[in-house]
């Protein structure tokens, strides 16, 4: 019950780094396409 809680978390915790790299990604794409 405990691991199956921490797996989770830890998948959660991967979704919203792969998020944030992708925001940050365009953020560069953007800045770079606009500066």
């Amino acid at each position: 019950m405990d691991r199956g809680g921490y797996e989770k978390k830890k998948k959660s915790h991967r979704k919203m780094k792969n998020l944030l790299n992708e925001i940050g990604e365009w953020h560069v794409i953007r800045s770079g396409r606009y500066s």
